[in-house]
């Protein structure tokens, strides 16, 4: 559903029980009703990557978008498995959905390059790296951008079943945005406790 920013502004407003409208009050000026318009302007976006960045996965999945056709570029294979990465999208906020076939399930949620279970992917025992039946994903840094490194299959001519990731949601050319409006009252709670007045 598409809401433009001064409408996701109003209702951050009214559910402070602030005036609503961007106009001074009647008799005299109100420089809160300026300011307070800035600080919910500027809270959006930081409140909706909070929200969108922790949805549960059945609502990712419906408003995710597919990077199925995404290249696969393999890495030289250890002990007779396979692993590999696909690029992101510039617009990749999080990770709905990947499945490789091969694979007995899908991967849901990614490990982040650095921390302890990254470094496993890398162990000389195949069952800790990640298998076809114990997968592991993990956000990278390439120089091409970030890539979505998978672990592992057993053949380089794997081929992608599925992959969906939320975009990050952006203001169009109209002023509006495409939000899930299952979330509005979760983006507008975050953006009070961001400001916090």
């Amino acid at each position: 559903m598409i809401f433009t920013l001064p409408n996701l502004v109003t209702m951050v407003k009214k559910s402070m029980g602030r005036n609503p409208a961007n106009v001074p009050l009647i008799h005299c000026r109100d420089p809160d009703t300026v300011s307070l318009d800035q600080m919910v302007a500027a809270a959006l976006p930081r409140a909706i990557r909070l929200v969108y960045s922790t949805l549960p996965v059945d609502v990712a999945a419906g408003n995710g978008f597919s990077f199925h056709e995404s290249a696969v570029y393999w890495h030289p294979p250890v002990d007779g498995t396979y692993s590999g990465h696909v690029l992101l999208p510039d617009d990749f906020l999080r990770l709905v959905c990947f499945r490789m076939s091969g694979w007995g399930r899908a991967v849901f949620k990614t490990v982040e390059a650095g921390c302890q279970r990254y470094a496993l992917t890398t162990s000389e025992f195949s069952a800790v790296r990640g298998s076809p039946r114990r997968p592991v994903c993990a956000l990278t840094p390439h120089p091409e951008g970030m890539a979505l490194e998978f672990h592992s299959c057993d053949t380089d001519k794997a081929i992608i079943e599925q992959a969906s990731y939320l975009p990050m949601p952006r203001l169009d050319a109209d002023g509006g945005i495409d939000l899930c409006p299952r979330v509005i009252d979760d983006i507008v709670a975050a953006v009070r406790e961001m400001i916090a007045l």
